[in-house]
């Protein structure tokens, strides 16, 4: 007899600017379920509904035949599953009561990390479920996101938690060796690559410790590197990958208020950093929110870690105010130097379903698509950006491909209450 073939989907995002990401999002029949080895608890337990059940390996729907769980009516109902390991979830698949009051299960998030604060509901969220049919089973993608613990909870009312089974696929993560042990390095940066308008740099050695029997230095005064007045104002430097690693930049970053001119730059920002410092943007700030045009050219998944790593997130559009906002923005920023066709938002798409979603966290209640509606997984690829809308554009969203390199929208945050949705890639860990 002919063996069924594996069921195994992928999606690969592949980038050559800073460095190559890649997602693997995999569905595999033959993965272990690693969740029928663990531990179950939830936050009640209604007559027979205990939280084990849902990994007991039976996806059997009616309520009333022992194979379900089901809470009390609480306040923020939960049921977490101690995985006794650390894995990186691929995905979870959620089966509803089928017997009655299916939509109980709307709004439940799934939550995975290595939290047990506040019963592991503070942990990173993979997934907000918007429906799922009487009896069926939904599959979660959850991108590897690292953790022990698998947790589903109701938040911001009071329900009936009912689980008929939850099954949690992955891999464990890979023990981390450690590195040999090296005395420490010294890195210096090059006085020809410092620049800056009036700034004196002074470098001190460090004290000498001397026997009673060792004879005195000549007294010198400290060795000073100054920057002369007449310098052009700075801008920072991109090492590459010829030149010799520097440990430490200092970065200067520029913002053109609305009522001065590009010419009239004012410093926002003065900062140690230990990576890459960022290019010049151009910002705004409204709603409490600073959002900024950053005009380097990143595929969507750089661009995403690049907000992450310098302000806050790629930048999602919660309402029409904000919306005409960022048009305002984008339309000034264009008077200064023209940018790309479409600005990447933290707009993304799961990969096996139509659902649409910010990367940040933010509930999706404004949509402002072109056509008017979400595009769908068969024809479209599963990241987002905002039309540029130069002379006289409308500014909609659409569906690009990931790996294209456009401008970009961060902002600065985060919103309280508000979790980012955790992305992963072979080379952050």
């Amino acid at each position: 007899m002919k063996p069924q073939p594996l069921n195994m989907l992928w999606s690969l995002s592949l980038c050559p600017l800073m460095g190559v990401v890649l997602l693997a999002q995999m569905v595999n029949a033959a993965t272990v379920n690693v969740a029928l080895k663990g531990v179950a608890t939830q936050s009640s337990i209604y007559l027979n509904g205990n939280a084990p059940n849902a990994i007991d390996g039976n996806r059997e729907s009616d309520g009333y035949k022992g194979s379900c769980t089901h809470t009390a009516y609480d306040t923020n109902p939960w049921w977490r599953v101690d995985l006794l390991d650390v894995y990186r979830v691929t995905a979870v698949n959620i089966t509803n009561r089928g017997d009655c009051c299916h939509e109980r299960l709307n709004g439940t998030e799934i939550r995975i990390g290595n939290s047990l604060e506040n019963n592991g509901i503070n942990n990173p969220r993979c997934f907000v479920i918007s429906l799922i049919q009487a009896g069926k089973t939904k599959t979660v993608q959850c991108n590897e996101m690292e953790g022990r613990y698998v947790v589903a909870v109701i938040p911001g009312r009071s329900e009936w938690l009912s689980l008929c089974e939850v099954e949690v696929y992955g891999t464990p993560r890979e023990p981390i060796t450690p590195l040999p042990s090296t005395p420490p390095t010294t890195t210096t940066i090059p006085q020809s690559s410092l620049t800056s308008s009036s700034t004196s740099l002074t470098s001190t050695p460090p004290p000498s410790t001397k026997s009673p029997a060792s004879t005195p230095l000549p007294s010198t005064p400290p060795p000073t590197t100054t920057i002369p007045p007449s310098s052009p104002p700075f801008s920072p430097t991109y090492p590459s990958s010829s030149q010799s690693p520097t440990m430490t930049f200092l970065t200067f970053s520029p913002t053109y208020p609305s009522s001065q001119s590009p010419t009239s730059t004012s410093a926002s920002t003065l900062l140690l950093s230990t990576s890459t410092p960022p290019p010049p943007s151009t910002s705004v700030t409204f709603l409490r929110r600073k959002v900024m045009v950053v005009r380097e050219k990143l595929c969507w998944s750089d661009a995403l870690f690049y907000c992450r790593d310098h302000d806050w997130d790629l930048v999602s559009v919660r309402n029409e105010k904000e919306q005409r906002e960022l048009e305002k923005l984008v339309n000034d920023s264009n008077l200064i130097t023209p940018l790309t066709s479409h600005l990447w938002l933290s707009l993304r798409r799961y990969i096996l379903g139509d659902t649409w979603y910010w990367m940040t966290g933010d509930h999706m209640n404004y949509t402002h698509w072109v056509n008017g509606v979400p595009p769908r997984k068969d024809i479209s690829n599963p990241c987002g950006a905002m039309t540029n809308g130069a002379n006289g554009g409308n500014f909609l969203w659409a569906e690009r491909l990931c790996d294209d390199h456009y401008n970009f929208l961060c902002y600065s945050g985060p919103e309280a209450g508000v979790n980012r949705v955790y992305f992963y890639s072979s080379r952050r860990p």
